[in-house]
C-alpha cells in the first residue's frame, strides 16, 4: 500500500466509531442499483466502511463480500457478522468474479485521477458477464440540473477541482482528510476515459445531493 493510502487508512481507524454512528443512510442511487435485478446475485463492496450497504444488500438476498483498508472498520463489520477482509483497491485480488460491485465515497480518497482509473479498471475486471459497477465521488456542485448546465458561483461548494483537505472535527483535535473533488466536466471525462478503453462497457452518470455516481455495465 502506498504512503497516501496508509494515511487514509490510519485516519479511518481514528474516526471509525464516529463514522459508524454517523453513516446510516443508504443513497437512493445505491438503493436503485441494488434493488434492480437482484435475484441470486453476488455483490462485492470495495471500501465497505461500516457495512451499511452490505447489510441492505443481504436483506435483498445478495451473497455479499466486502473489503476495506481500515482494520477498525473491518472489526465493526465483523461484529455485524459481515464477510469482509483487508485489501487495497489498487492491489486487490481479481480472481473472484461478481455480478455487482459497489464503491461508494471511496475513490475520491485516492491521490489522483490515474489511481482512480486504475481502481475502476480493477473493479471492472472483477465483474461477471453482464455485471454492473457503481462508484461515487463528492461533487463540487452544490446544486445540479442536467438540463441546465450554466452555473453561477453560488451553485458550487468551496472546493478545488482535484485535491482538497477537508476538516473532520473530533473532541480533542481536527483531522485534515484528503478528497479528490470532481465537477460535471471532470467526472464525465473520467467516465469517458474508462469507456473508451473498454469497448464492452457503457455507463450512466447520476448526481445526488452533492455526489457524482457512475454506473458502469458490462455488455
Amino acid at each position: 500500500m502506498n504512503k497516501h493510502n496508509l494515511i487514509v487508512a490510519n485516519q479511518y481507524d481514528i474516526i471509525s466509531n464516529t463514522f459508524d454512528n454517523s453513516r446510516v443512510r443508504i443513497w437512493n442511487s445505491v438503493t436503485n442499483f441494488l434493488t434492480n435485478n437482484c435475484e441470486n446475485k453476488t455483490l462485492l463492496e470495495s471500501g465497505c466502511g461500516n457495512g451499511k450497504n452490505m447489510i441492505f444488500a443481504n436483506s435483498l438476498g445478495y451473497k455479499t463480500k466486502g473489503f476495506d483498508i481500515s482494520n477498525k472498520l473491518l472489526d465493526i463489520c465483523k461484529e455485524k457478522d459481515l464477510d469482509v477482509y483487508y485489501s487495497d483497491v489498487l492491489d486487490m485480488d481479481k480472481t473472484l468474479k461478481y455480478d455487482k460491485i459497489l464503491s461508494i465515497a471511496v475513490l475520491h480518497h485516492l491521490e489522483n485521477e490515474e489511481m482512480q482509473k486504475q481502481a475502476i479498471n480493477n473493479l471492472l475486471e472483477c465483474l461477471n458477464q453482464n455485471g454492473e459497477l457503481l462508484v461515487s465521488f463528492w461533487s463540487k456542485e452544490k446544486t445540479f440540473n442536467t438540463t441546465t448546465l450554466k452555473k453561477t458561483e453560488k451553485d458550487y461548494r468551496n472546493f478545488n477541482i482535484g485535491p482538497n483537505l477537508v476538516d473532520w472535527k473530533l473532541k480533542d483535535n481536527t483531522i485534515k482528510r484528503f478528497y479528490y473533488i470532481h465537477d460535471y466536466d471532470s467526472i464525465l471525462a473520467l467516465a469517458n476515459n474508462i469507456n473508451s478503453k473498454n469497448s464492452n462497457i457503457n455507463f450512466s452518470l447520476y448526481w445526488e445531493l452533492q455526489n457524482w455516481f457512475i454506473h458502469f455495465k458490462v455488455n
